[in-house]
């Protein structure tokens, strides 16, 4: 968008006209004399500064060819949150991930190495004359380079992104230029930190389908439970994954006696497989570890009254 060029156009926006009553566009009536409303220049000026203004507070510069300004815009303030007006360091430039400097009071490049440096807060923009503007949370344009998925802050260069895994993430490019932030960081589950819980964390049980031969896929849950209404097969797991562990509950009918085979990828402590406790309405609780995506190890711990 830009404003205006024409030969005629003024360099000051003149004053509105001091006569004339605010309302709205009307179709005139030729038989009774009515005109058709006919906009003038004040009305121009409003709707063009309206639109510029948006546009260049958010830190663009107006483009004749840029059709796309005031949705980019739009963008920007979506879902945004900016500290206005901040020191930065001589070495932030527009786009580049910061932290706070405490000890010299101002915004530096951020990097994820160990450090202070460590604790991103957000991007700069409009750099001017050792200030920004810092955005800590919403949508962030006018990056380069960037591989779509998750971000994170480089080990090795401050003030760089990267999309290999590290201890700091930064949001989520959803192209090679702009960033959706995640503003509280602290709230996520990062996958290479060892952290401290403050709240009790739950695996949901879900409910296998009893059959003749009961499928279990360990992508779905860690804990299970199902209740046997004739002698059955747990069947060789599925999406198993070296590490994971949990409980399956196993319950007898109201008809009791029922039995359970194995499938060949379970492992048993003396290589027998463990007996089900046979009374009507009995549970038994098998735990399993995953070693390898073939050897899941079972115990059972039978029904305790």
């Amino acid at each position: 968008m830009q404003r205006v060029r024409r030969d005629t156009a003024v360099a000051v926006i003149p004053a509105p006209p001091a006569t004339g009553t605010p309302g709205y566009f009307g179709k005139g009536d030729p038989q009774s004399g009515q005109s058709a409303t006919i906009p003038g220049y004040e009305w121009f000026n409003s709707v063009q500064e309206e639109l510029c203004g948006v546009i260049e507070a958010l830190g663009l510069t107006l483009a004749d060819a840029d059709r796309t300004q005031l949705l980019q815009a739009l963008k920007l303030l979506q879902g945004s949150d900016v500290l206005y007006n901040k020191t930065v360091h001589t070495t932030v430039a527009n786009g580049s991930p910061v932290y706070w400097d405490s000890a010299n009071s101002r915004y530096d490049l951020a990097k994820a190495d160990g450090t202070s440096a460590a604790n991103f807060i957000g991007f700069a923009r409009n750099v001017s004359a050792g200030k920004a503007d810092i955005v800590i949370g919403g949508y962030v344009s006018g990056l380069a380079g960037l591989t779509a998925g998750k971000v994170y802050l480089s080990t090795t260069t401050a003030g760089a992104l990267t999309s290999t895994l590290t201890s700091v993430p930064i949001g989520l490019a959803i192209s090679a230029a702009e960033i959706l932030l995640r503003q509280d960081i602290s709230a996520y589950a990062n996958l290479a930190l060892t952290q401290l819980w403050t709240k009790a964390q739950r695996g949901q049980v879900l409910a296998l389908a009893d059959a003749a031969s009961i499928a279990v896929d360990l992508s779905l849950s860690n804990n299970f439970s199902i209740t046997l209404a004739g002698n059955r097969t747990l069947a060789t797991p599925t999406n198993v994954v070296p590490g994971q562990s949990g409980i399956i509950a196993v319950t007898q009918d109201a008809t009791g006696s029922r039995t359970l085979a194995f499938g060949t990828n379970y492992k048993f402590a003396g290589g027998s497989a463990p007996t089900l406790t046979t009374t009507a309405n009995a549970t038994d609780y098998l735990t399993y570890y995953a070693e390898t995506a073939t050897r899941v190890f079972v115990s059972i711990v039978k029904d305790v009254k």
